[in-house]
């Protein structure tokens, strides 16, 4: 066979350096577009379901039976019916001017027009068997609730979506139990709070902060009803007693460590959405999942999208820090409640903040340190409650009020609530007329620990309590003494 000559030769290698340079040229261009195609679009590799943990959570806290959830999310949905009824009403100009606006209704100077609308509203969810519901689903042992788990949602959305359900359908409540007050129904009276305080129940049935925080604010609003309700002796003392049973029975003790675990496991749902992910549990931020996060509804859009202007750490990081802030917030809960140090639970979040480069984390635990705050408040306020509920019993019984609140042991209370504010006995003041009229005084002397003689601001009066240092010359008053009367 005749040799290629040298000319040959050369052609021959020359082709294949071609040929090589060409396909590793082809393997790079393939390489830095994949590599650009990454990161202009990353995707976050979502491989944890943290909602089937939440659930599991749910369901090993509370006792076996009939859920009274899937009853309370019926109610729920003919409300917001009602409520888009009213708004269509308004529109084609049919008497009803506005839509149902629970927060200017139960605000403090609420118009005529927002009275009347609330008028029309209860009585077509009375119509609609709203409150036939929520009195079925308060029967129930128990109440959880099943969150959508697919891959592309956010597990804070579907947190998010059930608190605003449940919070809309208590203030309708709120709303039949105000009139119920007014018209002096006491048997619908027991029905609204016994039903308020089982949808407070269910909202802390799944444990993360926003839940707590909403259950909290139910009871907020059913004390606010009840408390001037007492006051001005409009319930009766046989009302009184029942109301005693059924809040002490339905008193549950906010678990707090439970709580931080559960929104610990939202949080680390959000960052498994949001970060990549290469398989090490390290990545970066996605900015178009941040994005998707804030216009899908868990949060402020705006301050969602102010975060990925920011320089971040990686996903790694991110996490190290949070896992060390939720530790911290969950030994700080194992003490007593009337032992929690405000200043100290901001200082385990913003301590561990180093600037910009941390704002995402932040923003993520920023409403961990509320919980504490609102725990505090809820077990101030439904003390204030028990102690008024208890000193009518005793003068229906006894035919006066007693000389000292510690009398209503262990008869009415096993124990004189103490004020978890001042870490003392709130001030109880037997009240006489001139015409022999008995009353008393209940307050707490507030935050910064001054006895101004059971003056109060006429509005806004846990201003004295959050804010002291602006607000000094008063005391936070449970009972607003009558005009005429005077403090003995």
């Amino acid at each position: 066979m005749k040799e290629p000559d040298g000319r040959r030769k050369c052609w021959y290698r020359l082709r294949n350096i071609l040929i090589a340079v060409v396909a590793a040229t082809l393997l790079m261009m393939g390489a830095a577009a994949h590599f650009v195609v990454e990161w202009l679009f990353p995707k976050a590799n979502v491989s944890v379901d943290y909602g089937a943990q939440l659930m599991r959570m749910a369901e090993e806290a509370q006792a076996e039976g009939e859920s009274g959830w899937a009853l309370f999310e019926e109610a729920a949905r003919i409300e917001e019916e009602v409520r888009g009824v009213l708004l269509e009403r308004a529109r084609r100009g049919e008497g009803v001017s506005q839509q149902l606006s629970y927060n200017a209704l139960f605000g403090d100077n609420p118009t005529e027009e927002d009275i009347n609308v609330g008028r029309v509203a209860l009585e077509l969810m009375k119509e609609r068997g709203v409150f036939d519901l929520t009195a079925k689903a308060a029967e129930c042992p128990r109440f959880v609730r099943t969150l959508p788990t697919e891959e592309d949602r956010f597990l804070a959305w579907a947190v998010m979506e059930d608190r605003f359900r449940l919070t809309d359908l208590a203030g309708a409540r709120r709303m039949a139990l105000r009139s119920a007050i007014e018209e002096g129904d006491q048997t619908e009276i027991l029905a609204a709070a016994g039903e308020m305080l089982a949808m407070a129940e269910a909202q802390s049935g799944c444990p993360t902060v926003i839940d707590f925080i909403c259950a909290l604010s139910i009871r907020d609003n059913l004390v606010e009803e009840l408390s001037p309700a007492v006051a001005s002796r409009q319930l009766t003392a046989e009302t009184c007693d029942a109301l005693l049973g059924i809040i002490d029975t339905a008193d549950f003790s906010p678990d707090i460590e439970a709580t931080l675990e559960g929104e610990h496991l939202v949080i680390k749902d959000t960052i498994q959405r949001i970060y990549t992910d290469d398989g090490n549990g390290d990545g970066r931020l996605i900015a178009r999942e941040v994005n998707r996060l804030s216009t899908d509804g868990s949060d402020d859009g705006d301050s969602w999208q102010q975060l990925t202007m920011s320089v971040f750490c990686n996903r790694a990081e991110t996490t190290v820090m949070i896992d060390t802030i939720v530790s911290r917030l969950q030994e700080e809960a194992q003490v007593p409640i009337q032992d929690f140090e405000a200043d100290g639970i901001e200082a385990i979040v913003a301590g561990r903040l180093l600037g910009v480069k941390w704002a995402l984390t932040e923003h993520l635990v920023s409403p961990l340190p509320k919980l504490f705050r609102l725990v505090v408040r809820d077990r101030f306020d439904l003390s204030g409650l028990r102690i008024m509920l208890a000193l009518e019993c005793h003068k229906a019984s006894s035919g006066s009020y007693p000389t000292s609140h510690g009398e209503l042991v262990p008869k009415y209370l096993s124990e004189v609530p103490p004020d978890v504010i001042v870490h003392a006995d709130f001030v109880y003041r037997p009240i006489t007329g001139p015409e022999g009229v008995q009353d008393y005084v209940l307050y707490s002397i507030g935050a910064d620990g001054e006895d101004n003689g059971g003056q109060y601001m006429p509005m806004r009066p846990w201003a004295t309590v959050v804010y002291p240092q602006l607000w000094s010359d008063y005391d936070y008053v449970f009972n607003r003494p009558r005009p005429e009367l005077e403090v003995q």
